[in-house]
């Protein structure tokens, strides 16, 4: 399965943060699109990663409703962080 995980953008200079991902307890969301609009929301810089992992990885996290998981232990994303709007040009291709 797919999940995204945010990160304030200030914590990384660049923008992108490369060999992290979510740490145990960490929160993730499985809708990029809708984890994107909370982050705007906000109004702080995002950054994003792309998690991939299986479902024994993670549990849902039913106090913050519907799509949100906590991880169960380190998940190491692939690509690293990377700023909200780069996500949002590379993943969601139709916006």
């Amino acid at each position: 399965m797919i999940l995204w995980k945010h990160h304030v953008s200030k914590d990384f200079p660049s923008g992108r943060q490369e060999n992290s991902g979510v740490g145990e307890g960490g929160l993730l969301h499985e809708d990029l699109g809708k984890l994107i609009d909370y982050c705007r929301k906000d109004g702080r810089d995002w950054s994003i990663a792309r998690i991939e992992c299986i479902q024994a990885d993670v549990e849902p996290d039913n106090q913050l409703g519907p799509g949100w998981y906590k991880a169960r232990h380190t998940i190491i994303s692939q690509e690293g962080f990377i700023p909200l709007e780069e996500a949002q040009r590379r993943y969601l291709k139709h916006e």
